[in-house]
């Protein structure tokens, strides 16, 4: 039981099992659920598969490493410039 966007709710976590790609599993997910969308419109039952997507970590943490490791190479040409 959950309050989403500030009425009741039910969360569904579905986690990929271990070493399974994240990212092929949200894709299939979605399928899935653009599926049972219509359905469950029938039965008055809105679904926000917006919320807590795992894929936003993943491309989160390779943004971040990304940014990290070009930050590390301009440091390391500006530190080997004033030492040579």
């Amino acid at each position: 039981m959950a309050t989403v966007n500030g009425q009741p709710g039910i969360v569904l976590n579905i986690w990929a099992q271990f070493q399974a790609n994240m990212l092929r599993t949200s894709s299939e997910l979605d399928l899935a659920i653009k599926e049972m969308q219509p359905d469950l419109e029938k039965d008055g039952i809105k679904m926000d598969a917006s919320l807590f997507r795992a894929e936003r970590f993943v491309f989160a943490s390779l943004h971040n490493i990304e940014s990290a490791l070009k930050t590390g190479a301009i440091l390391v040409v500006i530190v080997l410039m004033f030492f040579l």
